[in-house]
């Protein structure tokens, strides 16, 4: 406690509640404050911390700390750049803590939404939302905050959707841990996806057989997908837009049918006229997870990955009046499922652990008890040595600090495909 004034003794003592503490001063103008104390506190004056006293007179200044309870501000980023539609809203986000003022509450753009909740831990997620888009978390999303401290938490979703349609595309899909062998249908978690989505490549063009001055109006779709099911499954999803206009579809995929090893299909149907889709947004979403046994089939070394090749068959297009469009090609997609280069301890990022992995290692050969092939990583392909030497330490030594989002150097998409 701090006190001004004329001939006040003492002028300066720790503070005490209850009783408090008396002083004495001349008759005066005089003021209290406070200094120190701990961080988050909010200090209320009564009315006669300051101001004048007489000769006989006697005061009472009331000093008052409240802990400022801590904020938190939520923040819903949508990225669009591949076709996809979704907004912030779509999502729900769910806070967890201590007397949260707002558990859950839609996604909202910056600046986004600010609650408050008690000092302690907490953690922030998000539910609902449209499928195939990639969730990433920023640091403060998860932690303990402190009275009197804010902090913002950004949870970014990306719709990273190549269309199909446009041909051949290769994706990369980071693998981060071993799995058990398991059911088709029980391999359908993780963040180990890839995410696509097939869509017509241009407008249509074709007469309506009714109306020769106008163009067919799409209303009805189909098609399958054929591929390995030992190393993938596969789930289909109608796109927003036959959502939309209340279209009936059908699915059969690795969800719906896992009997159906190797086949998903999908198809809708419209009622009626006039829903007037854009037959260039997506006709349907494409999700294709691992199957565990792919994790024990690529080594972390240059161009390596599993290669799986999903064949589009059997694609139709209908207008209102139930009458084909005529399609040009069903494209197909191959998918290369590959770890991050170096990174030997799977955790999508090379650091110290990988470096020791492998020196714990160094100088073996083939037969040793303690050679692993999966560590031995240059050279790759048919010249490969077999021992583990000063080129696969430096192998990954000259790749530290590279990471799934940023790895160096570029791992770009590898054409596997004459």
């Amino acid at each position: 406690m701090d006190i001004t004034g004329t001939d006040v003794s003492p002028n300066n003592f720790p503070g005490q509640s209850g009783a408090g503490v008396k002083i004495g001063l001349d008759a005066d103008s005089y003021s209290v404050t406070e200094s120190g104390g701990p961080f988050g506190y909010a200090a209320s004056f009564s009315a006669d911390c300051s101001g004048t006293i007489g000769v006989g007179e006697s005061k009472t200044c009331t000093i008052t700390n409240d802990d400022i309870a801590p904020e938190l501000t939520v923040i819903k980023t949508v990225i669009n750049d591949d076709g996809g539609t979704a907004t912030a809203s779509d999502w729900t986000m769910d806070i967890t803590g201590t007397d949260v003022s707002s558990t859950g509450f839609p996604g909202q753009e910056a600046p986004g939404v600010t609650i408050t909740l008690d000092a302690g831990a907490y953690s922030v997620d998000e539910s609902g939302g449209i499928a195939n888009y990639k969730k990433s978390l920023s640091t403060d999303c998860s932690g303990t905050i402190g009275i009197g401290e804010s902090k913002t938490c950004t949870i970014t979703n990306d719709d990273n959707v190549p269309l199909l349609g446009k041909g051949l595309i290769l994706m990369n899909v980071w693998l981060t841990r071993q799995g058990d062998k398991i059911p088709p249908a029980d391999c359908l978690s993780g963040d180990d996806i890839a995410a696509l989505a097939e869509a017509l490549d241009h407008p249509i063009a074709s007469p309506d057989p009714k109306d020769p001055s106008q163009p067919q109006q799409l209303a009805a779709f189909e098609f399958e997908m054929h591929y390995d099911a030992t190393k993938v499954c596969v789930t289909l999803t109608e796109g927003a837009a036959w959502t939309a206009a209340g279209a009936v579809c059908f699915v059969e995929d690795s969800n719906t049918k896992p009997q159906l090893e190797g086949v998903a299909r999908i198809g809708c149907v419209t009622a009626g006229k006039g829903h007037n889709i854009n037959e260039l947004e997506p006709l349907a979403l494409i999700s294709i997870y691992p199957q565990p046994e792919i994790y024990s089939q690529a080594k972390p070394n240059q161009n390596n990955g599993v290669v799986v090749q999903v064949n589009n068959v059997n694609c139709d297009l209908s207008d209102e009046q139930g009458q084909a469009i005529p399609i040009s090609g069903c494209h197909d997609v191959a998918v290369t499922f590959r770890y991050l280069e170096g990174d030997v301890n799977p955790n999508c990022v090379v650091d110290a652990a990988d470096i020791q992995t492998i020196a714990f290692r160094w100088g073996v050969a083939k037969g040793s008890l303690i050679y692993n092939d999966f560590l031995n990583l240059e050279p790759s392909g048919a010249q490969a040595d077999d021992d583990i030497d000063i080129n696969d330490l430096q192998f990954v030594y000259g790749r530290f600090g590279s990471t799934c989002d940023d790895p160096h150097p570029p791992q770009e998409p590898v054409n596997p495909l004459p």
